[in-house]
């Protein structure tokens, strides 16, 4: 396994150490027509091509150590010098080894009309738990089989396996309008749960409109 990894990450482009090796995935929430379908990933040193897929990974890019700052492009760039003024960029923390970035559209933004953000996955989630992102204005109360747990507006919170092993399970979601006003119903379906793969949950708001929820494995 560790020798796959140092293959993957030499033919990514972007250089590792194998023993500390830095690693994100790529998801677009909720893709416009204006975005195109590929962008160029600069992390201060290099750039690759990257697929911006809707509500999906990309494959899993390796990056360098230390403190870095990652930039979306519409092009290549070789250098810091021949970075767009205003490209969509997000600072990466030394310690931060593990991550997603989400991108989200940003029709403010002339060089590529997006937005980035980094999403901490140090250690966590483990195979078969739930990274929950709420990026909803409301309090989301999620009933995942025997567990149940609150997901406060613009927050984040890792749930636990709902099963010993893979298998379907009940997924209820509700909400409040206010705090002490009573739970609303958003969805409540029958989930395939896949005990090999960590999940990261999207709670998105949509206005006037029920938040979309749903779950995207990470198999690695």
């Amino acid at each position: 396994m560790k020798t796959f990894l140092i293959i993957l990450l030499v033919i990514s482009g972007f250089p590792c150490l194998a023993q500390d090796a830095r690693t994100c995935r790529i998801i677009f929430l909720g893709k416009s027509m204006e975005v195109p379908g590929e962008a160029f990933l600069f992390n201060g040193m290099t750039s690759r091509k990257v697929t911006l897929r809707n509500k999906q990974f990309s494959e899993v890019i390796g990056l360098p150590a230390g403190e870095i700052t990652l930039s979306l492009c519409p092009g290549e760039v070789r250098s810091p010098e021949q970075m767009p003024a205003g490209a969509p960029s997000v600072k990466i923390a030394a310690g931060d080894t593990d991550f997603y970035l989400v991108i989200t559209s940003d029709t403010q933004n002339q060089v590529l009309p997006v937005r980035l953000e980094a999403i901490g996955a140090n250690g966590s989630p483990k195979a078969g738990e739930t990274l929950w992102l709420n990026r909803s204005e409301h309090v989301i109360r999620a009933n995942l089989g025997e567990e149940s747990l609150d997901i406060a507006p613009l927050q984040s919170v890792v749930s636990l396996a709902p099963l010993k092993e893979s298998g379907y399970f009940a997924a209820e979601f509700q909400y409040q309008i206010a705090p002490r006003e009573p739970w609303l119903p958003i969805m409540k379906k029958s989930w395939w749960f896949d005990s090999t793969s960590r999940n990261v949950g999207f709670i998105i708001s949509k206005g006037p409109r029920l938040p979309e929820i749903f779950a995207v494995r990470d198999r690695r």
